[in-house]
């Protein structure tokens, strides 16, 4: 079992700057910063009620090591399998080199120096990039699962 919590980022770094741009210092907390908050106590009390697998600590040993980025065109990224990384059927130890186009209407939706007022940034690309990587890989390599 490996512990996480979706959308912790940021929630600390919001709490002070909301404590100080109120006169009276407090701040009205919505439901959901509740919950995220009641999900950092489950947390340590799962972690203080049993042992904790060094697999929860320390990543694993890495199958591959690359990067990807994302563009107004398209995303793309570059792989490298560890010598003990486990291809599958049709795949050598060699780099892979992959890229994919976005559709015309979403290069059409950024912002750029000739469409100031579109709707979306090219940060909201980055996730669909992370995305397409991890496609890739689980399309190139095996993962094993670590016993619990």
């Amino acid at each position: 079992m490996s512990l996480s919590l979706p959308g912790p980022c940021n929630i600390f770094s919001q709490l002070p700057a909301g404590l100080t741009a109120s006169p009276v210092h407090c701040i009205i907390l919505a439901k959901g910063v509740h919950d995220a908050l009641d999900d950092f106590w489950w947390l340590a009390k799962e972690l203080t009620a049993r042992q904790t697998c060094i697999a929860e600590l320390v990543p694993l040993a890495p199958i591959a090591e690359g990067h990807h980025d994302a563009s107004g065109s398209g995303c793309g990224g570059i792989w490298f399998p560890a010598p003990t990384a486990s291809m599958r059927k049709g795949f050598t130890q060699h780099p892979i080199l992959w890229c994919l186009c976005w559709p015309q209407h979403i290069s059409d939706a950024l912002v750029s120096d000739k469409t100031l007022t579109a709707p979306s940034q090219i940060w909201t690309l980055n996730l669909p990039a992370a995305c397409s990587t991890w496609t890739v890989q689980h399309s190139v390599w095996m993962f094993m699962s670590v016993p619990s």
